[in-house]
């Protein structure tokens, strides 16, 4: 088993992680996911510092959540993180959280590719993991598409220097914030989000937001261009 391509490791949510009533804030799952990610990767040799050697950097392009219990605060879970055989320049990554009686809490599945770091544009580049694959996708159906048809002006949110990451630019966590500011509430059931535009220091996203027919909310990030900087899609407990 020393060869599979497994990460597990404990973890624990802070107060913070949680809204008013309770809930876990979508944010803060995707913190514990982008982390246990990043921890992998350093692990496999393929991590930020191993990247930029090469002028390179992984970009998360797309994730989704379901929820199958509820997250605490104060009480320990395992979290574990997976990569899946590369597709083209996607390397799909699955995640699971269960408390310590071993019982699923949270599934997730997230897309990443490898963009060069000055030019931001694509690499297809053939990664190849030494080690064992976990060939259970943490969902039967893939991440979906989100379509939507006529959303309505919701809010704004102007990037600060708070919402960077690494790279100089906004946080994937800050996107989840900014759909849950929208929305006005957390207790989801499943949530997806796409990342299309990274935005910098001083750039104005404009929000849309659509109820879908099935019950979903939909919210749209754009510049004032009307380029596409995130979609996200909820459902509700």
């Amino acid at each position: 088993m020393d060869n599979v391509l497994l990460l597990k490791e404990k973890t624990a949510f802070r107060n913070k992680d949680f809204d008013e009533n309770g809930n876990v804030r979508a944010s803060a799952l995707l913190r514990h996911f982008e982390q246990i990610a990043t921890d992998h990767a350093e692990l496999m040799g393929i991590g930020h510092d191993d990247l930029m050697k090469k002028n390179r950097i992984w970009v998360l392009s797309k994730l989704r959540f379901r929820m199958h219990g509820k997250i605490r605060a104060g009480e320990l879970y395992d979290i574990a993180t997976y990569p899946s055989m590369g597709r083209g320049a996607a390397y799909p990554r699955g995640y699971y959280i269960c408390d310590e009686d071993e019982n699923l809490i949270v599934s997730a599945m997230s897309q990443w590719c490898i963009v060069d770091f000055e030019t931001r544009k694509l690499v297809r580049s053939a990664l190849e993991f030494s080690g064992e694959y976990i060939d259970i996708p943490a969902f039967e159906e893939k991440i979906e598409k989100i379509k939507y048809s006529d959303p309505q002006a919701a809010g704004a949110h102007t990037v600060t220097e708070e919402d960077l990451d690494i790279n100089c630019h906004v946080n994937n966590c800050r996107y989840a914030d900014m759909t849950s500011e929208i929305l006005d509430r957390n207790d989801f059931q499943s949530f997806t989000i796409n990342f299309l535009k990274e935005t910098v220091v001083g750039d104005r996203i404009d929000m849309f937001m659509e109820r879908a027919e099935d019950g979903s909310d939909i919210v749209v990030g754009m510049l004032e261009d009307e380029s596409v900087v995130f979609q996200a899609k909820v459902t509700y407990l």
